[in-house]
């Protein structure tokens, strides 16, 4: 395991890439907005609800919200979050752990349901960083002709971006989302801290469980982990350097 580097996450970064050429879309077209929850989480400075509210503000000015879906095992996720997601009218899908992909092929599935049942034109709009959605992005997005945006996070490889016609960072989005009260006296600019070489012959949620280990006194928290490169989030610079 080798560390790489820290980062702020306030540094300032483009809020928007688009991709290559793009079709006009008419105003109001329909968008289906399909959230990889478990590889883009909600931060726990969040409220789940403000979260979705920031999202929605962001994207649906131009667009008519047609589905808005997360996929997760409820079992696995904070009580709060579910409840917040359902108070903001979300659909929540339960899909039970059986496999690592089971949540993936779930949301691969919704996807293409929607494509196929809201027609053309319509937008897609995928809260996720895995590069296992290369494939589908591709083919919605030059077979299908569906208007695809990425949220994503820091680690987002360049064969996922490229699959999108605009592509954004996820934090870019939830900026200006309020901290909650128990974390404004806490809270500071939190820190990322890029680890490397991580074994790829053990399984994600062991080499999460073992970094987390290690990083826990310092409050460190993985919020990626990807192909043997993870990110570990720390509350400040202080917590980071130690």
């Amino acid at each position: 395991m080798s560390v790489v580097s820290s980062h702020n996450e306030r540094k300032p970064v483009s809020s928007c890439t688009l991709c290559g050429s793009y079709p006009k879309i008419p105003l109001f077209t329909p968008i289906g907005i399909f959230w990889d929850i478990e590889n883009v989480r909600i931060p726990n400075c969040h409220q789940a609800i403000a979260v979705v509210e920031a999202i929605r503000q962001r994207f649906l000015m131009n667009y008519r919200e047609a589905e808005f879906v997360v996929v997760c095992d409820v079992l696995k996720e904070r009580k709060e979050v579910v409840i917040d997601l359902n108070n903001a009218q979300v659909t929540v899908v339960h899909v039970s752990c059986t496999n690592k992909n089971a949540a993936d092929d779930k949301l691969r599935q919704l996807m293409r349901r929607f494509a196929d049942n809201i027609g053309i034109p319509c937008a897609m709009l995928l809260i996720s960083s895995d590069v296992n959605f290369t494939t589908d992005l591709s083919d919605f997005k030059n077979r299908k002709n569906v208007y695809v945006i990425l949220l994503h996070q820091l680690l987002a490889s360049k064969a996922l971006l490229i699959c999108s016609n605009e592509h954004y960072l996820f934090d870019d989005i939830i900026g200006n989302v309020p901290l909650l009260k128990d974390a404004r006296t806490e809270y500071t600019d939190p820190e990322y801290l890029d680890v490397i070489n991580l074994p790829l012959f053990v399984s994600p949620s062991q080499v999460r469980q073992r970094v987390e280990q290690i990083a826990e006194n310092c409050g460190g928290k993985m919020v990626q982990l990807q192909r043997g490169r993870g990110v570990i989030r720390f509350n400040s610079l202080n917590t980071a350097q130690r």
